[in-house]
This record gives C-alpha cells, structure tokens and sequence, in this order.
C-alpha cells in the first residue's frame, strides 16, 4: 500500500480534519467505527446482522493493505474521531492492475459537508499518478442520489446495473457500476463481440 503523506485539509464549513494513512494501532478504531456506519447507512453492504471482524483480523487486514499495491486514506477530525476512509484496491493479476476498485465510506454526521468530494479528489489524485493505473471503478446502491451526484462530479460515468445486487429487508436493490479514466492516454474500449452460438 502506498503511504501517503500526512495532511491537513479545510472543509467547506471550517472543519480541519487530518488525512493519514492507518497504523495497525487503528485497528480498534476502525472496527468501531465500522459498527457505527453499518447502524447509521443501508449503502454499504456490510449490515447490522454481519458479524464484526476481530481485533487480530483487523490489524492483518491493514498489515496486508500495506503491502498491495492500493492505497488506504483515514479522515480524522480534531477531536480524533474517524470521520472517513476510503481507498483504491489493486489486485495482484497481471491483468487486472490496469483498473483500481474505490471503496469509501462517511459518518453521519460528516456527509453532506464536501469531505466525500474531498476524498474522491485524494484518491484520483494518487491514482493518477500510479503509473500502472488506468481506471479507477466503484459500485454503489442505486437508491443512493447523494452518493451518485458526489461520483458523478468526480467524473465518474455510469456503465451497467445489476438489479438485484443487494437484498435489504426483504427488497432487491440495484448496484450501479461507475467508472472514472485516470491513464495518462484516453481510449475507447472495444466491445467484445460474444462467443460463436451465443445468445445476444
């Protein structure tokens, strides 16, 4: 994982919060929090009814974000709660390092203040200037405006919806997959046209 360097950032409304890597000394930190996001939003997919993850798992789980080649931001306010996090996966294929997954995620209390923007911005950033990074890709809920507007102005474009991508309380939710160009050379991707025989 690349480590970033630490910053300070001002929102909108005068709120300082700092940007930092995670330290195997959040691991804590992080689970709490997690159990708090999951209680206050239905847009990620990890659910009250989940069960957390250990203390022990949470700090390999950091230690190995360390050595892929991803990146993980904490969004720590003055008084230390964790305010966010987000961050870019690389997968380890040969064929798949071209395209990072984004994964973000606000408190309650934080949304609606530009912190999410601000994360995005961090994130593409840092991706493009990987050099190996061309694309960077997301799901979200698609009964989530606020979340899609925030990728949307990032530069984010729709690409497809799986209708039944998350079941909550009984009801199927679309996901929406969304993906932004970071390479260094714009293309166009060509549609592969389906196998001999298949169905169209």
């Amino acid at each position: 994982m690349s480590v970033i360097e630490p910053q300070t950032i001002t929102l909108r409304d005068g709120a300082t919060l700092s940007l930092r890597s995670p330290e195997e000394s959040d691991a804590q930190a992080l689970i709490d929090r997690l159990d708090r996001v999951r209680r206050e939003s239905t847009g990620i997919s990890f659910g009250p009814d989940d069960e957390l993850p250990t203390l022990a798992w949470e700090q390999d789980w950091i230690r190995q974000r360390r050595r892929d080649g991803g990146v993980q931001v904490l969004a720590v306010a003055e008084d230390g709660e964790l305010a966010g996090m987000c961050g870019v996966g690389v997968g380890s294929r040969v064929r798949m390092r071209h395209r990072g997954v984004v994964g973000i995620s606000l408190t309650a209390n934080w949304c609606g203040r530009g912190l999410g923007q601000r994360l995005m911005q961090e994130l593409i950033a840092w991706a493009q200037a990987e050099p190996t990074l061309e694309v960077l890709s997301l799901c979200v809920n698609s009964d989530n405006p606020r979340a899609i507007h925030v990728y949307e102005k990032a530069g984010f474009e729709r690409e497809g919806e799986c209708r039944w991508g998350t079941k909550r309380d009984g009801q199927y939710i679309g996901e929406l997959h969304m993906s932004r160009w970071v390479g260094s050379t714009p293309v166009q991707p060509s549609v592969s046209a389906p196998p001999t025989g298949a169905r169209s």
